[in-house]
């Protein structure tokens, strides 16, 4: 219906799989698909060359400094802050295999080791 669209930016890499599923059922590769999250089936599909890209927003990390926070809280410490950042980073063709070579970092882990 929208010929003219050359990029999809989506909330998740879920969005992205799809966006990118629909496009190779109009004949579209020339849609620019960027994600969000690093989402373990998204990572192999840029891997792959599918899509482009993907914000890596590390949820492994950001699991295990609100398992930190919550234990903490729970044993009645008092917080030094009320904020806490966790980087993120553009996962592209060129980096996605260094996420995919720590599948203990990921969940699902990958469909094959790399």
């Amino acid at each position: 219906a929208n010929p003219e669209i050359t990029m999809i930016m989506t909330a998740n890499d879920y969005m992205s799989i799809g966006a990118n599923a629909a496009a190779k059922a109009l004949g579209r590769d020339d849609i620019i698909i960027l994600g969000n999250d690093g989402d373990t089936q998204g990572l192999e599909e840029i891997h792959a060359g599918e899509w482009e890209a993907t914000v890596m927003t590390t949820p492994f990390d950001m699991g295990e400094q609100t398992m930190q926070v919550v234990h903490d809280c729970l044993r009645g410490e008092e917080l030094d802050q009320f904020f806490f950042e966790i980087p993120t980073e553009i996962v592209d063709q060129s980096n996605a295999i260094d996420y995919l070579r720590q599948p203990e970092r990921l969940y699902p882990p990958p469909s094959e080791e790399y």
